[in-house]
């Protein structure tokens, strides 16, 4: 459908989908959902000489830790988006 009604607290992806606060375990959400919306948010509440993301930390973390672990260092603050 082209109109939707929305009952609740949602809030609208960078997909296009809807994440729904009420029932998130519903929701379908992406991976590049996540990676934009941590893109968008500066680390440190922008107490930053230059901007520096949460997606680049978490890249940059990724990249320090043994292989095993980078995917869960790349997720640690996906909640964030």
């Amino acid at each position: 459908p082209t109109v939707r009604f929305i009952n609740g607290p949602t809030i609208l992806l960078q997909s296009g989908a809807y994440f729904d606060y009420v029932t998130p375990h519903l929701s379908e959400f992406t991976i590049e959902d996540i990676a934009h919306g941590l893109a968008m948010v500066c680390r440190f509440a922008g107490q930053c000489a230059r901007f520096y993301s949460v997606a680049q930390h978490s890249y940059l973390i990724s990249a320090v830790v043994p292989p095993e672990h980078a995917l869960a260092a790349l997720m640690h603050d996906a909640a964030e988006a």
